[in-house]
């Protein structure tokens, strides 16, 4: 193992966490409870990993996000040709094209993974639960206990989130600058855009927008967490293999694993049917 012990990428899903290798592009280690709350592992290539839960998802969630969006942008433009205001007609085409694709994937997000009623609410529990172990993995360069964990922020500046919510904010400030300044001959336009430029900077540097993590992120249980450390075993296990039978190691692992795996996933569609 490097002496630098930290995680480069990792994702969550409803029953575990998956920890990409530093080393090997596009293998990683699931480590996830079965049918009975068991922790287990298995090391396979993601696109495996992925589809699995993806495939969940899609059967899942049946709201389609891009029907919601044409009809409401075609709505927005419509009352913005109505208004006979060349101003609103451009601030409506702003909100449209710059601010409500990022609030419909931020709206869509949380209610998968916020609400406790929904069937993803365990993915925002991991997904902490991952924030939190990654963190105190690379703060002590080693697997830290359950107290460390706890102790540990749900917060990250890796977060893949931190673009959706950067996004999401440009789009909004954007349009609320041009709808109140836009239209006029004064300084507060320039001024405005300028601030919004200073915003930016000091988001993208300092990532003063973390704190939005928590919009998505629900406190985690101790078996979480638990599997969490377990998760970062199972990485530094993965890890070594590489280093000392390279892929061939994690392929032979990925083999043995597989008919338990592919188990767990025919019982999740037979105990999902309605």
């Amino acid at each position: 193992m490097a002496n630098n012990k930290h995680v480069q990428e990792a994702e969550s899903n409803r029953d575990g966490i998956i920890f990409h290798s530093n080393t090997v592009q596009g293998m990683g280690v699931k480590t996830y409870f079965n049918e009975q709350n068991e922790i287990c592992s298995i090391t396979a290539p993601i696109q495996f990993l992925r589809g699995i839960e993806q495939s969940k998802i899609k059967k899942t969630f049946k709201f389609s996000e891009t029907k919601l969006q044409i009809l409401l942008s075609g709505l927005i433009i419509i009352l913005g040709i109505l208004s006979a205001s060349i101003h609103e007609f451009f601030i409506s085409l702003f909100f449209t094209f710059f601010a409500l694709p990022n609030l419909l994937s931020f709206f869509r997000v949380w209610y998968m993974y916020k609400r406790k009623s929904s069937p993803f609410y365990k993915v925002s529990q991991f997904h902490s639960a991952e924030h939190m172990v990654i963190s105190a993995y690379a703060k002590l360069q080693r697997i830290p206990t359950l107290e460390e964990v706890k102790n540990s922020s749900r917060i990250s500046k890796h977060c893949g989130s931190n673009s959706m919510f950067l996004k999401l904010i440009y789009g909004v400030t954007l349009c609320i600058i041009y709808a109140l300044f836009g239209g006029s001959n004064t300084l507060a336009y320039p001024i405005g855009l300028a601030i919004l430029l200073l915003f930016c900077f000091l988001c993208t540097k300092y990532q003063v927008h973390r704190g939005l993590q928590y919009l998505i992120l629900s406190t985690p249980t101790d078996e979480q967490l638990q599997l969490s450390i377990e998760a970062i075993k199972n990485f530094e296990s993965m890890e070594e293999k590489v280093e000392n039978g390279g892929i061939d190691a994690i392929l032979d692992s990925f083999m043995a694993a597989l008919p338990s795996m592919l188990g767990h996933v025919i019982t999740f569609k037979i105990t999902s049917e309605p």
